[in-house]
């Protein structure tokens, strides 16, 4: 089984073959010896619904550079399953972050220790619920803010005009994001010829080798060995057991129990998923 993490990265794509996660080696190793070139997908090409067959070749290539392929795929949210439709022996894992602490992420990165980082999770914290910007250490600030300039369709699952999430701070901007782009995505796949399995962050880093167990019987492989020793149990994120989250949601019209603690669930998820009305 190979593995192949973001391929679409504009760093990779530019030249740059190893990350900090050191998981661009087995794709780089690979890169030499396919016929096509690496593409890239751009931070706001995350809210395109197309893909160039330049990007369609270049995962295809992939997913046929050996019997067995898992590809970890970023800003692809709004372009499944067409971005995969020429190939007929695809799975198509969504891994669910719950909302809560998808936003605590964007508004509190990791990130290595230092007096500066110190100082600055400071600010970030005492701003939490209050700040509008600030948030674009992966890049979602410039894209939430494209996407309200263009009243992207994702924002029709919340009930508030784009007007009004404009005017509100981060954390409720970056819920409505996780909200409207997960059951986009999550409808796409459920509509597709395809196989569909939903994993939960949660659920994955507390019992990993059950989850994989899922996804390898829905792939229909057998003998499968992961080695899981590395998963550790995802910690809670700065304030996301504040009572806000509860209110945000009800503004937003997002079901309230699958933003309160132990809601993450990715059957509680893809219920609401499928729930989800357009205003």
């Amino acid at each position: 089984m190979r593995c192949y993490d973001e391929p679409f990265h504009p760093r990779f794509t530019a030249g740059q073959r190893d990350n900090h996660k050191g998981t661009w080696t087995e794709l780089a190793e690979d890169v030499s010896k396919l016929l096509v070139q690496p593409v890239p997908i751009h931070p706001l090409d995350e809210l395109d619904c197309g893909s160039s067959q330049a990007q369609i070749d270049w995962l295809a290539a992939l997913m046929a550079a050996r019997d067995r392929v898992v590809i970890d795929l970023v800003r692809c949210w709004n372009r499944m399953p067409t971005l995969v439709a020429g190939s007929d022996d695809v799975i198509n894992v969504q891994i669910l972050r719950d909302p809560a602490n998808w936003a605590a992420a964007q508004l509190v990165p990791t990130a290595p220790p230092s007096i500066k980082r110190r100082l600055t999770n400071l600010y970030r914290r005492e701003t939490f619920f209050s700040r509008k910007g600030y948030y674009d250490g992966y890049q979602y600030q410039q894209i939430i803010e494209a996407a309200i300039n263009r009243d992207h369709p994702l924002f029709r699952f919340s009930r508030p005009t784009v007007d009004e999430l404009r005017r509100a701070p981060a954390y409720i901007r970056l819920l409505a994001f996780w909200w409207g782009a997960n059951t986009t995505l999550a409808r796409s796949l459920m509509a597709a010829n395809q196989t569909y399995v939903a994993v939960s962050l949660s659920e994955f880093s507390t019992n990993p080798k059950q989850q994989i167990a899922r996804i390898a019987a829905a792939a229909g492989w057998s003998n499968t060995h992961v080695d899981v020793g590395a998963v550790r149990v995802a910690r809670e994120s700065f304030g996301t057991t504040s009572p806000l989250w509860k209110s945000a949601a009800q503004w937003l019209a997002i079901p309230v129990d699958i933003v309160t603690e132990g809601g993450g669930t990715a059957a509680r998820m893809v219920d609401a998923f499928r729930r989800a009305e357009q205003y």
